[in-house]
């Protein structure tokens, strides 16, 4: 029995010369290993590109499909506004500069 206690304290004394050092989780880390493999956020894209998708002329009114949004003469998408509405074609002003969107017919078979 008392070599049993005299091994438990001898155990007891060398268990904490091995044990590991905490570190304090209010300071910063030393060691940017941790994070190597985090890969960097890709950059946001850049202004979405704009696809008519259909045109809808009414006796009242003139519609356009742009990016599956309905539009009128007068609204605005993505910061471009819809400045006309022709048969075949929309035409947007954005700071100024016109651009015009225009329907793109597949091929019949």
């Amino acid at each position: 029995m008392n070599s049993r206690l005299t091994l438990l304290a001898v155990l007891l004394v060398c268990v904490p010369a091995h044990a590991e050092t905490l570190r304090d989780p209010t300071q910063p880390l030393q060691d940017n290993r941790i994070f190597s493999d985090v890969s960097k956020p890709e950059p946001p894209d850049p202004a979405p590109s704009l696809q008519l998708q259909g045109i809808i002329l009414g006796l009242d009114e003139k519609l356009a499909i742009i990016n599956s949004t309905r539009l009128r003469t007068g609204d605005i998408i993505a910061g471009h506004h819809v400045e006309d509405i022709a048969p075949r074609k929309v035409i947007l002003v954005k700071d100024g500069q016109h651009l015009t969107l225009s329907l793109r017919f597949a091929p019949a078979d």
